[in-house]
């Protein structure tokens, strides 16, 4: 019962600091998508069957990104051992940030593909350690987890269809 009580009195900044840091990817992750877009890189690449139209990416991700926030406040919050929900959160959120630079920034499909792999691995081992702490938590993540799945689809198809 003590145990219990002490996470449950864990500073919220914990939280906050998971929540600015989804965000800071997803923006840090932007800041090298939007040039490749505008200057039309991406847009000449031939792009896999399936392939949703930009702005639906635009809608996604800001819902992905509050879903993995919430699930780790719940998850930060029902755990007493911290460290173990904390580790899986930011090599997932340092991976998703990377995607993009490698992708976008430097232009590689490749190197992205590498990438999106680990973050998928990733993601598995963050809902293993959410799901230990609070169901709920890794639960709120598996419509992130089913779009990266597909966004690695994407990705192969382009390295595929581009070489």
């Amino acid at each position: 019962m003590e145990a219990r009580k002490a996470g449950a009195e864990r500073s919220p900044w914990i939280g906050v600091a998971g929540v600015v840091a989804v965000f800071a990817a997803g923006a840090l992750g932007s800041l090298f998508t939007a040039p490749s877009i505008q200057d039309g890189w991406y847009g000449s690449l031939v792009k896999p069957p399936l392939q949703p139209p930009s702005f639906l990416f635009g809608i996604v991700w800001p819902i992905l990104y509050v879903l993995i926030s919430v699930a780790f406040v719940l998850a930060s919050r029902a755990n007493d051992h911290l460290k173990s929900v904390v580790f899986p959160f930011a090599i997932q959120v340092v991976l998703n940030g990377l995607w993009s630079i490698v992708f976008f920034g430097a232009r590689s499909p490749v190197g992205g593909l590498f990438v999106i792999l680990g973050l998928l691995t990733s993601i598995v081992f963050m809902m293993r350690a959410f799901h230990k702490a609070a169901p709920v938590s890794a639960g709120l993540l598996t419509p992130y987890l089913l779009w990266v799945c597909f966004a690695t689809y994407l990705n192969a198809g382009i390295v595929v269809l581009n070489r």
